[in-house]
């Protein structure tokens, strides 16, 4: 599918080894948010909250430019042009929904008044399965294309 899209083999290695990384980095914030909330340490959990967002906007914005990238220097008469345009719609359209979960949810819960009760552990364990589910497919589907 990214046949045409040769312009450094490397670079785009790099950048799915990167983007692997910072999912186990994002998993482990998970953990560690999850291990806050269970000796009740709401400061820990705002915090950790906090800095888990950052991350996962920084990891999302990386993505998209790559992608944007490769809208950009693709050319129409391109061997495999339309099925990595499809790759790269599909890639935003199918974690649309999560994503806005995702970013609703670390809005309501870094809130200063934020309270993390059992309302919270439920969207957090939805979040939870939610990116790992994502994560699952990202790798397999996606980076192995990109990193072909």
């Amino acid at each position: 599918m990214f046949g045409w899209f040769k312009s450094d083999p490397t670079a785009r290695k790099k950048e799915v080894k990167r983007w692997k990384k910072e999912h186990a980095e994002l998993a482990g914030m998970l953990e560690k948010i999850n291990n806050a909330y269970e000796r009740g340490n709401d400061a820990q959990v705002r915090l950790l909250l906090k800095e888990f967002g950052t991350k996962v906007v920084e990891h999302l914005l990386s993505e998209d430019t790559v992608f944007y990238e490769i809208q950009r220097s693709a050319n129409e008469k391109d061997p495999g042009y339309a099925d990595t345009m499809a790759m790269i719609a599909e890639f935003r359209e199918s974690f649309g929904g999560a994503k806005a979960f995702v970013m609703k949810f670390l809005s309501k819960y870094t809130a200063p008044d934020a309270k993390y009760d059992r309302e919270f552990k439920e969207a957090f364990d939805t979040v939870v399965k939610a990116l790992s589910e994502r994560i699952m497919f990202e790798e397999s589907q996606y980076y192995a294309v990109i990193n072909h």
